[in-house]
């Protein structure tokens, strides 16, 4: 029963670690740039990093994160000037990809935020 276990523990290892993203191999890159909700508030008073900027590439309508999503972030997609929200939603902690609406078409601007920091680049889909 033990050897059961241990193969089983063995097996479930070699399968997580074959299933992590590489989203390099798959789609093009997004060019991401930084901002803050409220630059006022971005602290308090305590000098830090900035957050390092999520990997993300695009393959169709396949949104992929390298080497995954590192925290829950709100994705929003609005049009290309920015004035009109046309999709909005949640993209757990952890995903490794994210698939946008086929009814979603066009020049658009992708915006992944969470907390005070924000993160948009403009896409085609």
């Amino acid at each position: 029963m033990g050897k059961l276990i241990k193969s089983l523990c063995f097996v479930a290892i070699a399968l997580i670690s074959q299933s992590e993203c590489h989203a390099e191999s798959i789609g093009e890159p997004v060019e991401l740039q930084c901002g803050y909700v409220n630059p006022l508030n971005a602290g308090n008073g305590i000098m830090r990093l900035p957050r390092k900027i999520p990997s993300l590439y695009l393959c169709g309508k396949t949104l992929y994160f390298e080497p995954y999503a590192e925290a829950a972030y709100c994705l929003t997609i609005t049009t290309n000037e920015g004035d009109e929200i046309i999709y909005n939603d949640i993209v757990a902690e952890g995903s490794c990809y994210y698939t946008i609406p086929d009814s979603i078409k066009g020049s658009c601007i992708i915006t992944l935020s969470v907390g005070n920091v924000y993160y948009w680049g403009h896409v085609d889909l």
